[in-house]
């Protein structure tokens, strides 16, 4: 009978050990899931910036958008899933050339003409205790270079 009680409180006791450990690890597997989290939103935003500068780049190889301006107006209706209005600058270059100035002026340049597109965005961080560390946004920028296929 004295050997029955006595597992019995063993028993106790390390039930009440697996609950300590519990919340003492707790912790630490919520900011790992948060961290998760927060990396994930990151990460589909550059994503989706680097798309945009990838359909940009292209738009203007093509010759479908020739100025800026319409290059772009192509970047941010390829970015849906940004915030809207967040999409900064939009950067044109021609990387081979010195200072990366096009010959063409940005407008028609000639076929075979490396053409780069920069776009940068501000990522919003939202998870709260990454947002306390980092900062309330973080800098994304996605460059991307094509060949010009205009004639």
């Amino acid at each position: 009978m004295r050997v029955g009680v006595a597992a019995m409180g063993a028993r106790r006791r390390e039930r009440g050990q697996a609950m300590v450990e519990f919340a003492v690890i707790l912790p630490v597997l919520l900011v790992l899931l948060l961290a998760l989290v927060q990396f994930a939103l990151v990460f589909d935003a550059y994503l989706s910036l680097e798309e945009s500068a990838r359909i940009g780049v292209r738009a203007w190889a093509t010759g479908e958008a020739t100025t800026q301006a319409a290059v772009r107006a192509v970047v941010d209706q390829a970015s849906p899933s940004l915030a809207a209005g967040a999409v900064g600058a939009v950067v044109l270059g021609c990387p081979q050339y010195a200072g990366g100035e096009c010959p063409g002026s940005g407008v028609a340049e000639p076929q075979g003409t490396l053409l780069e597109v920069t776009v940068a965005y501000t990522e919003p961080i939202v998870v709260p205790p990454f947002d306390a560390l980092f900062g309330a946004t973080l800098p994304l920028r996605a460059s991307v270079v094509m060949e010009s296929e205009a004639p």
